[in-house]
């Protein structure tokens, strides 16, 4: 799809999240207009709830991104602390947090996401900007490699400890996609007649969701634990624009983005039987969803491109109309709004927003019970 400017579109290989790239591009205006589509965000909660947020801030950090979130509520993410250069954090339940970078880290350590064992999966960039894939277990931190790979990016971990993403084999310029294992052992994988295979999100189950892309565009895939693909395009997608699954769920439910003849963006989920559902946050001109759980609950980004850029989130279940929030701090003018990142099994949602100078901060948003 017509996504080069989006990161986790197969334009942007070494990507290390879709939340650093929006903040760093919207300090660069030559370059909002490509990265116009990141900056909604759909998440999934009932509509009327009253919620509250707790801001995630690195101590002295430039900027605090927060990618992921498990069952029992620990949050993992990356921050600029020093000299342009970005740490991961894992922040606990009871608000203690802690940075950790990968030995051979030059250009920063990103965490991405964390299983519900505690269990850390993210990439590190070393001196020549090469990105290398990391597991962080208790105090251990594990660096690993797909053999032979140009980059490897990890973008999940599923509760075996299976860690999937994509990576650049040096033998040729196409990505491909790779599992591995708690163990160290690595398959790859790629989607047949495919240029470019990319995964973006693993379940329980070990089956991967993403991208790919052939001679007539780009399709949506799923790969199932035994290596069985499923191609497919949302009904109504322009190929040439495309269908881009972005999570997956322990059921098979996938969430995505899809792109109409005119290149606007609109979210959807498909059911494991092949069932499409497909919705617009309210008032956005682009629509993307990033994160399903396990109830079916969405969380994405909505983004309103005649309001100054501004971005907000929204939750959507089924078949209902996507149900808008912001954090209360987040700024209204050019490049700011509430961006959301990924939704946990009790409907918590994190990510990050930007206030009204521009910095930006992480949350964590909360559904208050009886409310």
């Amino acid at each position: 799809m017509s996504t080069h400017g989006r990161p986790g579109s197969f334009g942007i290989e070494t990507s290390v999240g879709a939340a650093l790239q929006l903040y760093l591009a919207s300090m660069q205006p030559s370059i909002r207009t490509t990265n116009i589509c990141v900056a909604l965000i759909a998440a999934t909660t009932a509509a009327g709830k009253a919620s509250e947020f707790t801001t995630i801030d690195c101590p002295g950090a430039a900027f605090t991104i927060a990618s992921g979130i498990n069952t029992s509520g620990q949050i993992v993410g990356y921050c600029e602390v020093s000299n342009e250069v970005t740490t991961a954090f894992l922040r606990l339940p009871n608000g203690a947090l802690k940075t950790l970078s990968a030995e051979n880290a030059v250009r920063g350590t990103y965490a991405v996401d964390i299983n519900d064992a505690g269990v850390i999966a993210g990439s590190y960039v070393d001196s020549l900007y090469q990105f290398h894939g990391f597991t962080y277990s208790g105090s251990t931190l594990t660096e690993f490699d797909v053999p032979g790979a140009r980059y490897t990016n990890p973008v999940g971990i599923n509760s075996s400890g299976v860690v999937a993403g994509t990576f650049g084999a040096s033998s040729e310029p196409y990505n491909r996609g790779f599992l591995r294992v708690a163990t160290g052992n690595i398959t790859t994988f790629y989607v047949p007649n495919s240029m470019t295979t990319q995964v973006n999100g693993i379940n329980d189950a070990g089956e991967v969701a993403g991208l790919l892309v052939d001679s007539t565009g780009y399709h949506g895939y799923v790969r199932d634990a035994f290596g069985n693909i499923t191609v497919f395009d949302v009904p109504g997608s322009d190929p040439r624009f495309g269908t881009e699954p972005e999570g997956i769920n322990s059921s098979g439910q996938v969430t995505g983005v899809w792109q109409d003849s005119t290149n606007v963006y609109h979210g959807f989920t498909r059911q494991a039987s092949g069932e499409f559902t497909t919705f617009d946050a309210p008032g956005s001109t682009h629509t993307i969803p990033y994160s399903i759980n396990d109830s079916g609950e969405v969380t994405g980004n909505g983004y309103i491109t005649e309001n100054n850029n501004l971005g907000y989130s929204f939750t959507q279940s089924g078949a209902s109309v996507p149900s808008e929030f912001e954090d209360p701090l987040a700024g209204r003018d050019q490049e700011h709004g509430t961006f959301a990142t990924k939704i946990n099994a009790e409907g918590r949602i994190v990510g990050w927003y930007t206030d009204s100078v521009g910095m930006a901060h992480g949350f964590v948003r909360d559904v208050l019970p009886g409310k």
